[in-house]
C-alpha cells in the first residue's frame, strides 16, 4: 500500500473551479453537521436554524440556549486552518482540517511514547496530560479544552462521500479486564485502543490487542477503507495477508449524511471449519 499524507498537492490555486466547488461542499457539511450535532433535545425538525438562533439569545429558552452556544462554541473552536487537495492512487481527494488536530495528535503520539504510564487506564488521566501540556496557550478551563478537542477534525470528501476523523466522540464507562474504565467512543483515539507503540505501549484509554503503529499508514489504513472499501455496508472486512483481517466500522449520521470513524482493528482470520 502508499501511505497516505495530509500533503497537498503543489500549484492548486485557490480559485480553481474544483477547488470553489469543494469548499462548497465542506462548508455546507460542516454546517449540516454542527446542526444536527448540538445535543439537546429541541425538535429541529420544527423549527428552522434561524428561528432556533433567533431564540437562542433567550437563556429562558434552556434548549435554544444552550444549542446556540453549542454552534458557537463549535464554529469558534473548530476554526479552520487548511483546504486542499491530496493526491492518493492517482484520485484527487479534498481535505479540510481544522486549526489544532494535527499538532493535538502529534502530542498524544509523543505522549504515548514519553509517558507510557498515562495510558490504557481510562480518558480521565490522558485529557488532563493533554490539557496541562496546552496551558502555556490555552487558557480556559478543562471542561472547555475538552469542548476544543471535541471539534478538531479532519474532513475527507471524494465524490459525495464525506468522512469526519475527529479525536473522538464521547466518552463511555465499559467493562474491560474485569473493570469498568472509561474509554473513548468513536474517533482516532478509540481506534487506537487497536494499535501499539513499536515498544508495545498501548496509545489510548484502553489497550486491545492490535498491531503497532505508524503514523503514515495509519491514515492510510482508514482513508483506503472509507473510500475504496466500504461499499453499501458500513461494517465490514477486507483481507490483510493470509492470515489476517481488517475489521472497519464507520456510523453515517441519517440527516447530515456524514460518516464518523468508529472502529478499526486488526484480527486473526476464523479458521473454516
Amino acid at each position: 500500500m502508499m501511505a497516505f499524507k495530509f500533503e497537498p498537492i503543489q500549484n492548486t490555486p485557490w480559485y480553481s473551479t474544483d477547488e470553489i466547488e469543494y469548499r462548497e461542499k465542506a462548508t455546507n457539511m460542516i454546517n449540516r453537521h454542527r446542526w444536527y450535532d448540538g445535543h439537546t433535545n429541541i425538535q429541529r425538525e420544527k423549527k428552522s436554524f434561524s428561528e432556533v438562533m433567533k431564540d437562542a439569545t433567550n437563556p429562558n429558552n434552556i434548549d435554544d440556549f444552550e444549542y446556540g452556544k453549542h454552534i458557537e462554541d463549535a464554529n469558534r473552536m473548530g476554526t479552520i486552518l487548511k483546504r486542499y487537495f491530496v493526491n492518493y492512487k492517482d484520485n484527487k481527494i479534498f481535505v479540510q482540517e481544522s486549526l489544532h488536530i494535527r499538532r493535538l495528535i502529534d502530542q498524544l503520539i509523543l505522549l504515548s511514547y514519553k509517558e507510557p504510564q498515562i495510558f490504557g487506564k481510562g480518558t480521565d488521566i490522558i485529557l488532563q496530560t493533554l490539557f496541562e501540556h496546552n496551558r502555556d496557550w490555552f487558557k480556559r478551563s478543562y471542561q472547555d479544552f475538552k469542548g476544543l478537542l471535541y471539534n478538531q477534525f479532519f474532513l475527507i470528501i471524494y465524490e459525495e462521500k464525506y468522512l469526519f476523523l475527529q479525536l473522538f466522540r464521547n466518552e463511555i464507562e465499559e467493562a474491560f479486564k474485569k473493570e469498568k474504565i472509561k474509554g473513548f467512543q468513536g474517533g482516532i483515539l478509540h481506534v487506537l485502543q487497536h494499535f501499539k507503540q513499536y515498544n508495545k505501549t498501548p496509545m489510548s484509554a484502553i489497550s486491545k490487542e492490535g498491531f503497532i503503529f505508524n503514523y503514515d499508514y495509519f491514515f492510510e489504513l482508514i482513508i483506503n477503507g472509507f473510500l475504496f472499501e466500504m461499499k453499501d455496508n458500513n461494517k465490514f472486512k477486507i483481507d490483510f495477508g493470509e492470515s489476517k483481517e481488517l475489521h472497519y466500522e464507520f456510523y453515517q449520521n441519517p440527516n447530515s449524511k456524514a460518516h464518523f470513524l468508529t472502529h478499526l482493528s486488526l484480527r486473526t482470520k476464523k479458521k473454516s471449519l
